[in-house]
């Protein structure tokens, strides 16, 4: 018998209410009532949230009726679940209902079994969609101690369960598209689509099909969820354009739009690269992600993070690190911030994993192994090492485009892009430097 899911039936009709309530009530639900608009929205309050809402369509003295009260219910409480019941309604309304978000339609008169059966679905498949969120949300935790970490933690929670936009910037690596799934799981949204846009390398005409045509379009998709655009600079102008008219329209209203990029937004509206009215309606708020060179003191709490997750996934013992290991992770610059702090971290536990028996390992005196400086050190330089092999395989020119370019990454990272002190400390004439920049495509960090 159920005891602890809470059903709010809304019908202007008393006798329907009765019954509805003693049905329920026959089954253990905690019920509650309201015979119009207004005293609905007085009891779907975030602290008198039920676990289920009963609506009839038809409910008279109010310029809104049911299917009105329904929008207004998943716009605002979108993770309750709404059972629609009338005794008039036709096939074509029955199915609106559902298209706008009900969880099912009963038409009156409905026979009890059926109520309880439809109820008792609708609740468990909330409650397990609830549950999935929670699993989801589990590997999205913004981690860290540093002044930075609580404040993203702080900005990103009054701001989830809104419906701005956001514009994350930052460098490749330092959990732009992480804080976005954060904003997306922790918001009314959750129970729909998180849809990542990736448009690099992709030519115009397949971005307008993938972003806007059929049925199957990806703003279709996302009716009712998020859209994320991984590199807003490399969307071109014209689909820049019709994205703004999306955004403007009713067709908009109901997709939240994220963005990241790692440019100069500023530089790139100067040259003509991002449209003005875009880049505003797309960075209602912006945050900032900080690069680990800047925030080291989240270096020992993520890489213990990312360690007991390998742990938890394929170590047959666990890992720990030496005091050692800790301190060469904090000499080094991590130029591809958590992304690359992760990969050695995991390198480092899977060598662990797969090694044979006769390898020496350092084993604490509970059984767990130890990864020292040298096993850090080692996943780094094996690192370089491989970039440089891949190089082998590339004629002079290209090789060294790719040197030049990573280089000046690197370098300009360093600076926190302040390309006057990238070119000093380098030595090349300022003008040279952005000429190099523009040629190599390089995304310079505000």
């Amino acid at each position: 018998m159920v005891v602890s899911s809470t059903v709010l039936v809304i019908d202007d009709n008393a006798d329907i209410r009765d019954l509805v309530v003693d049905i329920l009530k026959e089954e253990g639900y905690t019920t509650n009532t309201a015979y119009n608009v207004e005293t609905a929205l007085s009891k779907l309050t975030p602290d008198l949230l039920p676990n289920l809402v009963i609506l009839d369509i038809w409910l008279d003295g109010h310029h809104m009726d049911g299917i009105g009260l329904l929008k207004t219910i998943k716009k605002m409480h979108r993770n309750v679940p709404v059972l629609m019941i009338s005794g008039h309604a036709n096939i074509e309304i029955a199915a609106n209902t559902i298209k706008l978000g009900a969880y099912d339609f009963l038409e009156k008169p409905f026979k009890a079994e059926k109520l309880i059966i439809t109820v008792k679905r609708a609740i468990e498949a909330s409650k397990l969609l609830e549950a999935n969120v929670k699993m989801r949300s589990q590997d999205l935790e913004i981690i860290g101690e540093s002044r930075f970490a609580i404040n993203l933690r702080e900005k990103a929670k009054s701001i989830a369960n809104s419906n701005s936009r956001v514009l994350i910037r930052g460098e490749s690596g330092t959990g732009k598209k992480m804080l976005a799934k954060f904003l997306h799981t922790f918001s009314s949204r959750s129970y729909n689509e998180f849809i990542t846009f990736h448009s690099l390398g992709m030519d115009e005409e397949s971005m307008e099909k993938q972003l806007f045509l059929g049925g199957s379009s990806l703003l279709q998709r996302a009716d009712g969820g998020t859209v994320f655009f991984d590199e807003i600079l490399d969307i071109p102008l014209s689909i820049q354009a019709k994205l703004l008219e999306v955004m403007q329209s009713q067709r908009g209203n109901d997709i939240r739009f994220l963005a990241a990029t790692e440019g100069d937004c500023d530089a790139a509206i100067v040259d003509g690269r991002l449209n003005n009215s875009f880049y505003l309606r797309i960075a209602v708020q912006q945050i900032d992600m900080a690069p680990l060179r800047e925030r080291q003191q989240d270096i020992p709490i993520l890489a213990k993070h990312y360690l007991d997750k390998c742990n938890i996934d394929f170590m047959r013992k666990s890992c720990i690190f030496a005091a050692d290991a800790i301190a060469q992770m904090l000499s080094y610059n991590w130029p591809g911030n958590m992304r690359e702090l992760h990969n050695v971290v995991q390198s480092c536990a899977v060598n662990f994993a797969i090694a044979k028996s006769n390898i020496p390992m350092n084993i604490s005196e509970d059984g767990e192994l130890i990864i020292s400086a040298e096993n850090i050190r080692d996943r780094i330089t094996s690192k370089e090492q491989n970039y440089a092999l891949s190089m082998l395989n590339m004629d002079y020119k290209e090789a060294k485009r790719l040197f030049e370019k990573q280089y000046l990454k690197v370098i300009i990272a360093k600076f926190g892009g302040n390309i006057a002190k990238t070119a000093q400390f380098i030595g090349m004439d300022r003008a040279a430097l952005h000429r190099k920049i523009k040629l190599l495509k390089i995304r310079v960090p505000d």
